[in-house]
C-alpha cells in the first residue's frame, strides 16, 4: 500500500514536471513574436536577415579600411558611403530580431573575413580594383539574392525588411559600376574573382 502510494505520487510529481516543463519553453521562446509569428532559428527570414546583418558588417569593415587605404576619390567615397548606408542597414536587421526577441549574429563570417584580409594586403590600385571588383560581384549576388527571396517568399516577416533594403543594394551595384568604369574595371569583372 505505501509502494503504491509513493508510485502514484512519484507519478503525479513525473507529469507535473513534464507540464511545467512545457509550459517554460513555451513562455521562454523568445523566437516568437505576437504580430509577425513565429521565425524559427534556421527559418529562411532569419536566415536571410543574418546574411544581410552578417554582410553589413563586413561591408562596414571594408569601407573604413577604404577611406585610409584607397587612392582613388571616388573608390574613397564609395566606401564611405558603404559604411554609411550599410551601418542603416544593420541597424534595421538588428531592429528586425529585436522585435521578433531574437539575437542576431551580425559578425562577418569565414568567406568575408577572408575577403576582407586579402582586400586590407592590398594597396595603391590594386587595392582600389580589387575592392570595386569585390562589390560589384558581392552586390550582383546580394540584388540577386534578396529579390528572389522576395519573390518567393511574398508574405514572409522579413519581406518587408528586405524590400526597404533592395534598392540601396541595387543603388550600391550602379554606384560601382560607375566607380569600375572610372578606375578602368569592367563591370563583369566581379563574377571572375576568386
Amino acid at each position: 500500500m505505501k509502494n503504491r502510494r509513493l508510485i502514484r505520487i512519484a507519478s503525479v510529481l513525473a507529469a507535473g514536471t513534464a507540464a511545467i516543463s512545457g509550459l517554460h519553453a513555451a513562455v521562454t521562446d523568445t523566437s516568437r513574436s505576437p504580430a509577425e509569428g513565429a521565425v524559427a532559428s534556421r527559418s529562411p527570414d532569419l536566415q536571410i536577415v543574418t546574411k544581410l546583418a552578417q554582410g553589413s558588417s563586413a561591408e562596414i569593415e571594408l569601407g573604413r579600411i577604404v577611406k585610409s587605404k584607397a587612392r582613388n576619390p571616388a573608390v574613397k567615397a564609395f566606401g564611405q558611403r558603404m559604411i554609411t548606408d550599410h551601418s542603416a542597414l544593420l541597424a534595421d536587421a538588428t531592429r528586425w530580431a529585436s522585435e521578433r526577441r531574437i539575437t542576431l549574429d551580425a559578425t562577418p563570417g569565414q568567406e568575408e573575413k577572408k575577403i576582407i584580409d586579402r582586400t586590407a594586403r592590398l594597396s595603391g590600385d590594386d587595392f582600389d580594383r580589387s575592392y570595386i571588383e569585390g562589390m560589384l560581384d558581392d552586390h550582383k549576388k546580394d540584388v540577386a539574392e534578396v529579390a528572389r527571396f522576395i519573390a518567393a517568399h511574398p508574405d514572409s516577416p522579413a519581406t518587408g525588411l528586405l524590400k526597404q533594403a533592395l534598392p540601396t543594394l541595387e543603388d550600391h551595384l550602379r554606384v560601382a559600376e560607375n566607380v569600375a568604369g572610372q578606375i578602368g574595371v569592367k563591370p563583369d569583372a566581379g563574377l571572375t574573382r576568386s
